[in-house]
Parts: C-alpha cells; sequence; structure tokens
C-alpha cells in the first residue's frame, strides 16, 4: 500500500515537471516578448513548487534569468520599433499604434521614462494632427458656403429673401421692388400682391384713396385687396349721375340710368367682336353671346368682391340655367339713353327679339339701327350692367 501511494505521488511531481519543461522549451515559439516572459515565469513557478526534484531548482533559475533577458530585449525592441513608428507617423493611426508599442516598454529595460515622454509627443502630435483637419474642414465649409452665397446672391432667391425682410419690417415699397425682380419663383407673386395691398392699406389709412386704389388694383387677385377696391368703387360711383362717365373694374363705362344706390351702366368700348348666336333660333337667352358673357367674360373681367355689386335680371321668379348679370341693351333701352352713349366706329349688337328669327338688331356707326344676320355677321359687343352701391 505504501509502494502505491509513493508511485502516485511521483507521478504528480513528474507531471508538473514535464508541464514546467514544456513552458520552458515554448518559449522560441512565442513572437512577442510578454507572452515569452509569461511563459517563463510561469515555469519558474512550477519548477518552484517541485523544490529539489531533479534539477527543477536548476531549471527555475534558468527560466527566471531567461525571463529577464528576454524582457530586458524585447523592451528594448518594441521601443526602438516604436520610436521609428513615431519618426514615419504620418496620421491619427500610425501615432496611435506608437503609443500602444510605448506603452508594452517595461520598466526593466530601462526605457520606461523615455516612452513615456514619447507617448506624450504622441499625443500632442495627435491633437495637432486634429486641429489641421479641423481647420482644413472649417476651410472647405466656409469655402463651400461662400460658393453658395455667392450662387444665393446672383439667384432671383437672393431679391426674393430681402423682400420678405423688407416685407417683415413694413418697408412695403422696398419690398415691392425686390419681389418683382423675383418674379417667376414659386410664391413670390403671392407675396407681391400682399405687399401691393399692405402698402394700399397704409395709403388708405392716410387718406390717399387715388393712390390706395391703384394698388389694390395691381394686387388684383389678393381677396383683401379685391374687398378695398370694391368698397371705393362704390365710394367713387356714389356720386354718379346720368351721362356721367365712370371707371368700374378697369373700365370705362357711360351711366344711362340711376334709380337710388342703383347704377345702369354701358361700356363705352366695345370688349369683343362676335357673331350673336351659332344657332337657328337668335332668343336672347339662347345666344352664344348670352352664354359668353354670364359665364366667360364676367369671370375674366370682375373680381369675386366686384360680382357682388352686379344685380341678376330677371323677368319673372323662375331662375335661369345661367344667371343674367350682364347684357346687351334692349333697343328701347337704347333708343332711351342715346343721347348718354359715347358712340364708336364698329356696329353693336342689341338685345331686342325680332320677328325673324335668324336676324338680330345692331347700331351702326351712325347710331341708326339696323338688322344683320344672327349667325353670319360678327359685330362688336358692349356690355351692359346694372350694379348697387349698397
Amino acid at each position: 500500500m505504501s509502494e502505491e501511494l509513493f508511485k502516485k505521488k511521483i507521478s504528480k511531481e513528474e507531471k508538473l515537471y514535464e508541464e514546467a519543461a514544456g513552458l520552458q522549451e515554448s518559449v522560441p515559439c512565442v513572437l512577442r516578448f510578454e507572452c515569452a516572459v509569461q511563459s517563463l515565469r510561469g515555469a519558474a513557478d512550477k519548477f518552484k513548487k517541485l523544490a529539489s526534484y531533479k534539477d527543477s531548482e536548476i531549471r527555475m533559475q534558468q527560466c527566471l534569468e531567461s525571463a529577464q533577458r528576454a524582457e530586458e530585449k524585447g523592451g528594448i525592441e518594441v521601443y526602438e520599433a516604436a520610436v521609428q513608428m513615431e519618426k514615419e507617423a504620418k496620421c491619427k493611426s500610425d501615432y496611435l499604434e506608437a503609443i500602444v508599442n510605448f506603452k508594452r516598454v517595461p520598466e526593466s529595460c530601462g526605457r520606461s521614462e523615455e516612452a513615456a515622454e514619447h507617448i506624450r509627443f504622441c499625443y500632442d502630435a495627435i491633437k495637432k494632427l486634429q486641429v489641421r483637419a479641423l481647420r482644413r474642414r472649417r476651410g472647405i465649409a466656409v469655402l463651400v458656403f461662400a460658393v453658395l452665397i455667392f450662387c444665393f446672391v446672383q439667384s432671383r432667391a437672393f431679391p426674393m429673401a430681402k423682400g420678405y425682410v423688407y416685407r417683415q419690417m413694413g418697408e412695403y415699397e422696398a419690398a415691392i421692388h425686390e419681389f418683382q425682380a423675383a418674379e417667376g419663383l414659386p410664391y413670390v407673386q403671392k407675396l407681391l400682391l400682399s405687399s401691393y395691398n399692405a402698402l394700399g392699406e397704409e395709403l388708405l389709412e392716410q387718406g390717399e384713396k387715388e393712390q390706395a386704389f391703384e394698388l389694390f388694383l395691381k394686387a388684383k387677385g389678393n381677396q383683401q385687396a379685391e374687398k378695398h377696391t370694391a368698397e371705393l368703387e362704390r365710394e367713387f360711383l356714389a356720386d354718379a349721375r346720368q351721362g356721367d362717365t365712370v371707371t368700374f373694374a378697369q373700365t370705362e363705362w357711360n351711366v344711362l340710368k340711376r334709380e337710388d344706390q342703383e347704377l345702369l351702366l354701358l361700356e363705352t368700348q366695345a370688349c369683343d367682336e362676335r357673331v350673336y348666336s351659332s344657332k337657328e333660333k337668335t332668343a336672347w337667352k339662347q345666344s352664344s353671346v348670352y352664354s359668353w358673357l354670364n359665364k366667360k367674360y364676367m369671370d375674366t373681367r370682375f373680381t369675386d368682391a366686384q360680382q357682388e355689386m352686379l344685380l341678376e335680371q330677371r323677368a319673372d321668379e323662375e331662375k335661369e340655367s345661367t344667371p343674367e348679370y350682364l347684357f346687351l341693351l334692349s333697343r328701347e333701352e337704347y333708343e332711351a339713353c342715346q343721347s348718354d352713349i359715347t358712340q364708336i366706329k364698329e356696329n353693336w349688337w342689341l338685345r331686342s327679339e325680332v320677328t325673324d328669327d335668324r336676324k338680330a338688331e345692331f347700331v351702326a356707326a351712325d347710331g341708326q339701327i339696323g338688322l344683320a344676320d344672327a349667325a353670319e355677321t360678327a359685330c362688336a359687343v358692349r356690355t351692359a350692367v346694372w350694379i348697387t352701391l349698397q
């Protein structure tokens, strides 16, 4: 029994001995000196545990000495390699690699303090590189920004931006000038019209009604300006009397009648030249000129606010499919108001019904009434309208 225990004890020591010897002998295959030093010191610890077993004490001493030499030699080699890296470094990653190697230098090689100095130098070099890179990026950014500013100043967007600033400051004349230079860009037209309206409102508050009115006309399309235009037109027309020539919807009109706050107006000039009707029948409300006046022409000539001043014409309580606001004078209306009507060189249509369905009446240049083929003859169209001043 004692012999078996002895053999078992011997086998454990032998096993430890072999492990230690294996670590010692593997050192030549290790590339990094730190690993070699670790292996040698690990082997020395194992030999130390074996005490006087075989040549463990001698091997322990050999391992410790070899570890010391490997650490000193490896430290110097790593230091020198790191110094070379530092000299050849061109970018941040090169300096970082050098720093990693300087940190590997052990105190035992006598170069640790120098390595610490080199580490500080590398960090300073990295900071300088970062500062230069930052300056370079800033310089590029400034250059790009300058190019963008130059392009912006040369474009129509620049006067648009200036106009917007002037508008916010209440400098509407300057804003209008800038917006005119930027016409064609999206949203500029809306800003231009609103500036005309704002400047007009300023003049209106100062009592400059005629100047304000001109600006409101330029702002056509701006809902508020169109309301101001209609209000001023009502005011300007308040004293109109039969026989006067007035302006309404940027057109000159003869005032043919006044009934309280309602005026019958006739354009002083023709607005178009058309056939009376393209149909066989020439009834006024079925004629093509009736449809044209009360659809296309009314929408293009009058703003929404001005259309609210137009009075619908109804002979009875039945509502027409196309409401009648604009019309031609009848023979009776023409003859009653002939002295107040500006004569023109063209022949112009009347709306009177005649016995021949293919004919329609017109007023000749000499003021006489004649008949013409409604579908074949083109005569001038002079719009008549009743408006309310209320």
